[in-house]
């Protein structure tokens, strides 16, 4: 015989207040008695939010862009380019100038 959430919720609210144990109980109602542990477990478990895979995080300080410049001289010439320029972008820029 299948049972509804709120059957099992009641033979659940039921051996909890009666003097029987979960065997006693299960055997007198002729349950299963994996049926009513696994009925009971997943119904009467506590539905935390906390216990998600997901955590808030806090950010302690904004990250700011540095404003210090590179700069090149190379002779007469002098090249200042932000601290943020990518390093691939740079790398071909001085094989060029070489």
């Amino acid at each position: 015989m299948k049972r509804t959430k709120q059957q099992w919720l009641e033979l659940i609210q039921t051996q909890q207040t009666s003097d029987l144990s979960i065997v006693d109980f299960c055997r007198e109602k002729d349950l299963p008695l994996k049926s009513f542990y696994a009925r009971r477990s997943s119904l009467l478990k506590p539905k935390n939010i906390e216990s998600s895979a997901f955590n808030k995080v806090t950010v302690a300080e904004k990250y700011k862009p540095s404003t210090t410049a590179i700069t090149l001289s190379i002779g007469k010439a002098t090249l200042s380019i932000p601290s943020s320029t990518d390093v691939v972008w740079l790398a071909k820029l001085i094989g060029q100038l070489a």
